[in-house]
Order: C-alpha cells, then sequence, then structure tokens
C-alpha cells in the first residue's frame, strides 16, 4: 500500500512540474498580450520605455528572438517620433543594443540600414556631429563576413588532416572558435555536443578552431572532454581563420548551410539545435 501511495505521489510530483512550467509560459504570454494592448492603447504614454523593456524581456524569455528584436526597434521608433527620451538614454538603451544585437547575429545589410536610417532621423539634431562618430564607430562592427558569405575554410586539423569546407558540401557545418582555458567558452561545450550527438549522423559537423597558444594544454583537455568531432589550433600557421572571419575574442560560431553558405552567427544552446534541426529538413 505504501508502495502504491509513493507511486501516486511521484506520478503528482512530474506532473506538478510540467504543468508549473506550463503556468509560467501561459503567464508570461498574457503578460506580452496585456503589455502590447497598453502600447497600442497608449501609443503616446511616457512611460512606454518600460513596457516595451517588459515586452522585450518577455520574448526573450521565450526564447522568441525576432520578436524581442522587433520590439526593441518598435521601441526606437516611439522613442525618436515622440522625443520621449534625451540623446544618452536612446542611444544607451535602442540604438546601440540593437547594433549589436545586429552584429552578433550576423545581419550586416540590416544593420547597416538601420545605422543609416538612425543618421537620417538625428541628421539634423544640434549634436549630430558627435552622433556621427558614435554611429561610425558602430558601422566597423558590419565589415567582414556575415550572413549570406561563402568564405573559403582550409584548415589542418590536430592528427595533421587538412579540411576543406567545399568537401562538406550537402551538410550542414558549425565553425566554432574557443578556448579551453576561457570558462565563458567551456560553459558553451554542452548545447555542442548535445547537438552533435543528436544530428552528427545526419550531416551535422563541428569544426571546433582553439585559439590557444600551445596544443599540449588543448590535447590534455580533449583526451577527457567528450567533443568527438573535428579540432584544430587555429593560431597554427596556415589556419588562422580567425583572422580571415575576422574573430577577435571567444566565444564565436559561424552556422553554413549545405551549400556552404553562413545562415548563422554565435548561435549557442537550443537555438543552435532549431537552426540546425531545420537545415537538415530542408
Amino acid at each position: 500500500m505504501t508502495k502504491f501511495i509513493f507511486t501516486i505521489w511521484a506520478g503528482l510530483l512530474m506532473t506538478s512540474f510540467g504543468d508549473a512550467e506550463r503556468i509560467i509560459e501561459q503567464n508570461v504570454r498574457q503578460r506580452i498580450a496585456d503589455l502590447q494592448a497598453y502600447i497600442e492603447a497608449n501609443p503616446q504614454a511616457r512611460d512606454l520605455d518600460i513596457a516595451y523593456a517588459a515586452l522585450v524581456e518577455d520574448f526573450e524569455r521565450l526564447s522568441e528572438d525576432d520578436k524581442a528584436f522587433a520590439a526593441r526597434i518598435d521601441a526606437y521608433r516611439w522613442s525618436v517620433e515622440l522625443d520621449m527620451l534625451d540623446l544618452s538614454a536612446i542611444f544607451g538603451q535602442h540604438v546601440r543594443p540593437i547594433a549589436e544585437a545586429m552584429q552578433a547575429k550576423g545581419n550586416r545589410m540590416m544593420g547597416r540600414e538601420f545605422l543609416l536610417q538612425v543618421r537620417k532621423d538625428f541628421l539634423k539634431h544640434r549634436s549630430y556631429p558627435q552622433i556621427s562618430i558614435i554611429l561610425d564607430q558602430l558601422d566597423e562592427q558590419f565589415h567582414g563576413v556575415g550572413i549570406g558569405d561563402h568564405p573559403p575554410i582550409k584548415f589542418v586539423d590536430l592528427q595533421g588532416k587538412e579540411h576543406d569546407l567545399i568537401g562538406y558540401r550537402g551538410k550542414v557545418v558549425l565553425v566554432d572558435f574557443w578556448s579551453h582555458t576561457e570558462k565563458s567558452n567551456l560553459v558553451l561545450i554542452s548545447g555542442l555536443q548535445a547537438a552533435f550527438e543528436k544530428h552528427g549522423a545526419a550531416g551535422f559537423e563541428i569544426f571546433s578552431l582553439s585559439e590557444d597558444n600551445s596544443p599540449v594544454g588543448l590535447h590534455q583537455y580533449l583526451r577527457k572532454a567528450e567533443m568527438p568531432w573535428v579540432h584544430a589550433l587555429d593560431k597554427k600557421p596556415g589556419n588562422e581563420i580567425a583572422d580571415q572571419l575576422g574573430v577577435t575574442s571567444t566565444p564565436k560560431n559561424f552556422l553554413f548551410d549545405q551549400e556552404g553558405k553562413i545562415v548563422a552567427k554565435n548561435v549557442y544552446g537550443k537555438e543552435l539545435m532549431r537552426k540546425v534541426e531545420r537545415l537538415l529538413a530542408e
């Protein structure tokens, strides 16, 4: 009887965990609906910056990045059209985060178009000379390779084998720049492991290019780590792919489709899993 009661209790507990997640998501979606209704009903309210910030946070919590980004754009337009915020707030809360988000995703064309629009919005502003300097600095990050490009990727791995991205046509490839000495890099490995374990046999490859200076520590780390994909030392003469792709720090990555085209940048965890699944299903 005791065992029977315990089984029922355990089942209810598992159900409650699932219910809790569902309730939380429902509450977040309800708050999103309420915020959107408030914004639509009060387009000139002076507290819409708070509403938009909450809206972005909720979309990001649900991993709905495109909607979060759209909310950021709407918030910027509101702040400019109604002149609700001072210049430092507009650039600190809207322009810079939007530009950085576009850069992180590799959307060079959209990023440069957005900054061009900002220039037009502030062309007659008394502080335009200073604004132009800021925009020039932000614009620099959109130079280099990005979404839609087909950069050549050639390198020699730790075993001395040569790799050329052209030879991987028909496969989805993640070129990942990392360092085994940086904790911020190591916390992302589990997401790579999950994606490779699930999709490696279906045509998903990973090239991990280490930015470490010496292969000794890297070899020692990899002997213990469960990372059964291609590894190389990027600083090895003749490799240096990071310089080619404009990578100056880690972690960074580029996701290539079956035709060797960059389709995403800096994708990890659930987002990486979703994008790989979508590409392999095409």
